[in-house]
């Protein structure tokens, strides 16, 4: 984070000495939308890593909470949002169809045992590999949520199809267009498969990435991640938190049966996406010490919100 603007960033067009949107978010990456399974996995599709920001749900979790990774859909969708998440994108490197599809059954089965406060695999003895690295031994659960999904490489295409996928690939898994001001890095972009780990211990979540990644290196290769969180834990308010900008963050977040029409994928794709849905993870450095150097009338014209509130603000039209 840094008072000074990124050279990619665009400039202000009106040369005035407010703040605007542009000037302060500079995007530093994105990863391009990655489509969810419906067996395999579903990512989720509000917030940062898929976090849906509903704090009055999110005070009611409990360090000791169980949820299944199992269901109609997956877990770390739709669940009250958590205080931490980590979400990392994995490029396979296993040699054929057969080989994804074992990583792909161990995945899954380490993650229904980790979300159950267990190893992510059964405890082997000290001459042999641990099947578990071990920093989330005597930790409870911690409404641990592990989210799988597929990311459009993995299908490859009709002339490279590695895997024998292409012709499953959904429609709607394109790649992102760049938009105006992003400083895309390849290395930070994409990826074949997604896993997203939220929960109310940070070490927990960060746990079930290490663990799925420390027992498929013959597999996939780490290609980005990133770690987020949120400030729920300790507010007794029914709003959406904070960020760290000062402003309620997720006031219109899907919920309810909202996630019917905006999230799940119930027709019109792939037979195998029913009770799936899409992520796109976008990188966003904000520049904290021009924010901070603004006066609150500027800050609340430029994201259109009383701070104090996050009451819609209705006046004439504000920079973008």
């Amino acid at each position: 984070m840094s008072p000074e603007r990124d050279e990619n960033s665009p400039q202000d067009d009106t040369g005035a000495s407010h703040i605007t949107r542009r000037r302060l978010l500079g995007t530093l990456g994105a990863a391009g939308a990655v489509g969810a399974v419906g067996a395999v996995g579903g990512l989720g599709a509000s917030g940062v890593a898929g976090i849906n920001a509903d704090a009055a749900g999110a005070s009611q979790l409990s360090s000791q909470n169980i949820i299944s990774f199992h269901g109609e859909h997956q877990a770390g969708i739709a669940n009250p949002a958590p205080s931490h998440a980590v979400v990392a994108a994995f490029d396979v490197t296993a040699p054929d169809r057969a080989a994804l599809q074992a990583l792909l059954e161990s995945w899954s089965l380490a993650a229904s045992r980790m979300t159950r406060g267990l190893p992510a695999g059964p405890s082997l003895t000290t001459t042999r590999l641990p099947n578990d690295p071990g920093e989330a031994m005597g930790l409870a659960p911690s409404a641990l949520t592990i989210t799988l999904g597929v990311g459009a490489s993995l299908f490859g295409t009709p002339e490279q199809d590695r895997f024998g996928l292409a012709s499953k690939r959904p429609g709607n898994l394109i790649n992102l267009p760049a938009f105006k001001g992003d400083a895309l890095d390849a290395q930070w972009s994409g990826g074949d498969l997604v896993v997203q780990a939220c929960a109310e211990d940070e070490q927990v979540a960060f746990h079930a990435i290490h663990a799925l990644a420390a027992r498929s290196t013959a597999f996939v290769k780490l290609r980005w991640m990133q770690s987020g969180f949120l400030g729920t834990t300790n507010t007794s308010s029914a709003r959406p938190p904070r960020n760290l900008l000062g402003f309620h963050d997720g006031i219109v977040n899907p919920n309810g049966t909202d996630l019917e029409s905006v999230v799940w994928v119930n027709s019109g794709d792939q037979g195998w996406m029913r009770n799936g849905t899409y992520l796109v993870v976008r990188r966003i450095r904000a520049n904290l010490a021009t924010w901070d150097a603004e006066v609150l009338e500027e800050q609340q014209e430029v994201l259109g919100r009383v701070r104090s509130t996050g009451a819609r603000l209705d006046k004439k039209s504000r920079p973008n």
